[in-house]
């Protein structure tokens, strides 16, 4: 008997029960979230803002590798968080990232977090505002192309005051003054 394909609806789902039963606070960040509140757009991964305790970790995978999601090894996971902050799971050929939540704004992100039904299961997502600025932080030419959509998508209900807030406090979090000139330039477009 041939395996099921999964599509990556079927791993969103997956990915949201598992850190739901172990009750993490998450929001999903990635181009997921900015064909939601955005525009849509083709993306073949999961991108996770997670807020877990480095013990957590060890609980997460044990159930993660239960549920059949896969990665190297909880070694190179713990020196993937301490060298970047980042780790990430697979299952089937989707790719699922989970970037540890530590700054201030990422903090203020999870309390402003909207649950909101996708792929017919409620999820964690970020305010448009939010997702504009973590979109600034990597400030890739594809994230660019995500804030100009938002932006579009939004511009009218924005509060331009808390990204004004938030941009001038990251820049100086990250010493990167092109963080609020770039947001700045870009809600004059």
């Amino acid at each position: 008997m041939s395996k099921k394909h999964q599509t990556l609806g079927d791993i969103y789902i997956s990915v949201i029960d598992l850190l739901e039963q172990q009750e993490m606070r998450y929001m999903i960040i990635g181009g997921l979230a900015v064909g939601l509140i955005g525009e849509a757009r083709l993306t073949q991964d999961i991108d996770i803002l997670v807020a877990v305790p480095k013990a957590g970790i060890d609980q997460l995978l044990t159930e993660a590798r239960k549920q059949g999601f896969t990665f190297v090894s909880k070694k190179k996971v713990t020196e993937d968080i301490n060298l970047r902050g980042v780790f990430f799971l697979q299952k089937d050929e989707f790719h699922i990232d989970f970037i540890m939540g530590t700054m201030p704004f990422e903090e203020e992100a999870f309390s402003r977090r909207k649950k909101i039904k996708f792929f017919n299961k409620n999820a964690y997502f970020p305010t448009p505002e939010d997702l504009i600025l973590f979109k600034l932080i990597a400030s890739r030419p594809k994230d660019i192309l995500d804030i100009q959509s938002i932006i579009l998508r939004h511009n009218v209900h924005l509060d331009r005051a808390y990204l004004r807030k938030w941009a001038h406090i990251i820049s100086d979090d990250l010493q990167n003054r092109n963080i609020y000139q770039k947001l700045e330039d870009l809600l004059k477009e």
